[in-house]
């Protein structure tokens, strides 16, 4: 039963997106027999919650990762064998063929960061940076940092795909690290939303998400170290 679940007596959060029985029903009960407060509205749930949200997940799934969500992909099994590994920014999977107990464990592992379950370890972090695109740089800061990418806080972001460099703004000595935009988040009226893909829910910042090139193992190492230093603190400046 769930209910044999360790209790720690904390406040845990989660909120849950989705319309289909599963996510409606038996995984709020799931959750609610582990002891998480479960919100349908993201904006009630803030910072450090839990989110469990139907695959596919759009672009704001992204930036409420930045903002210290945890996220675990809810999808129906409809078919045998393991269930696929989800795309950066989920950290696992939880679907409808599981006991509850198998759920709580799953979104345990994810709410306390066990080791393991992240592809990319995801540091919230103010680096502050300069991205050089083909016909201008600009000067800002990061919203978060990991091996497989970040996101750039700019009113003004470079386009989709568009080939960048990135360096820390008063630290050369960690050299640069190349990557390509994915998305941008932007202004539209008075309203943030992907820019292109409009009509999606509100997101927390306007910027531009940023994928790393591979083979960059050696400078990607250099700059986790200035990440894991600066994160939760102060920006990020350098010597």
């Amino acid at each position: 039963m769930a209910s044999a679940v360790p209790t720690t007596g904390e406040t845990k959060t989660a909120f849950v997106i989705g319309q289909r029985p599963f996510t409606c029903e038996r995984l709020i009960e799931a959750l609610r027999a582990g002891d998480y407060r479960v919100e349908r509205d993201v904006v009630l749930a803030g910072s450090g919650a839990l989110g469990l949200i139907e695959l596919p997940g759009g672009p704001e799934v992204a930036l409420l990762y930045s903002a210290g969500v945890r996220l675990v992909g809810v999808m129906t099994q409809n078919r045998t064998g393991p269930v696929p590994s989800p795309a950066w920014p989920f950290e696992a999977t939880v679907h409808e063929k599981m006991s509850m107990e198998t759920i709580l464990q799953v979104c345990n592992d994810v709410y306390y960061r066990h080791q393991g379950m992240r592809r990319h370890r995801r540091l919230p972090v103010a680096l502050e940076i300069v991205v050089f695109g083909t016909d201008r740089a600009l000067r800002t800061t990061t919203v978060n940092f990991s091996r497989g990418g970040t996101f750039v806080r700019s009113l003004n972001p470079f386009p989709p795909r568009t080939a960048v460099q990135l360096r820390l703004a008063n630290d050369l000595a960690q050299g640069q690290l190349g990557g390509r935009v994915l998305y941008n988040i932007g202004l539209r009226g008075d309203r943030l939303e992907r820019l292109d893909q409009p009509g999606r829910p509100v997101v927390a910042h306007p910027g531009m998400a940023v994928q790393f090139e591979p083979g960059q193992d050696e400078v990607l190492e250099g700059w986790m170290k200035v990440a894991e230093i600066f994160s939760g603190g102060e920006i990020a400046r350098g010597e």
